[in-house]
């Protein structure tokens, strides 16, 4: 797999090697015939829908003592969507600054901050009910930034691989 990146834009595409040029350093490809993702974010992104060891933890705006584990929908270095229930949007706002937020990724705690940047209604075809809220993060250490940021570029191998292994259920040829 390839990811080409330029500012704010990745391009992630499926080429076969064909060779290497050791005195300019190159490295010779085929023309990919197939772009999985074009992403026109800062940061990769990837959906982590289906990982249920992925958890965001907080305490509810409006209720304290009231502890919220919420599954994420997707999640980058910069920040996640996360599935709220019906009703819970109510207690959150844009611009809201969420302090105290705990990342869980299996049994591995990351603390930071966030910040609420839209809301949405997620589309009757997408089979999920509740709310999307979407979330920046802030105050995340270094250490934890490579973390997160290897856990988004695993997850994007994997959903590349699914794609082409539902190509080949559907007859295609890799070599087509």
């Amino acid at each position: 797999f390839i990811t080409v990146k330029q500012h704010q834009q990745d391009v992630f595409f499926r080429a076969l090697f064909t060779s290497v040029d050791r005195v300019t350093k190159r490295i010779n490809l085929e023309l990919p015939t197939t772009v999985y993702r074009v992403q026109m974010r800062r940061h990769p992104r990837a959906m982590v829908l289906h990982r249920e060891d992925i958890r965001l933890i907080y305490a509810d705006p409006q209720d304290q003592n009231r502890i919220l584990k919420r599954k994420l929908y997707d999640l980058s270095i910069g920040g996640a969507a996360i599935i709220l229930f019906y009703g819970e949007e109510r207690h959150h706002h844009i611009r809201q600054r969420i302090e105290g937020i705990t990342l869980q990724i299996g049994s591995y705690p990351i603390s930071m901050w966030a910040t609420v940047r839209h809301m949405s209604l997620f589309p009757p075809t997408s089979g999920i009910q509740g709310v999307q809220l979407g979330l920046q993060f802030s105050h995340l250490n270094p250490k934890d930034e490579k973390l997160v940021g290897d856990l988004v570029e695993k997850e994007l191998m994997r959903q590349f691989s699914s794609v082409d292994d539902e190509e080949d259920d559907l007859g295609s040829s890799k070599k087509d």
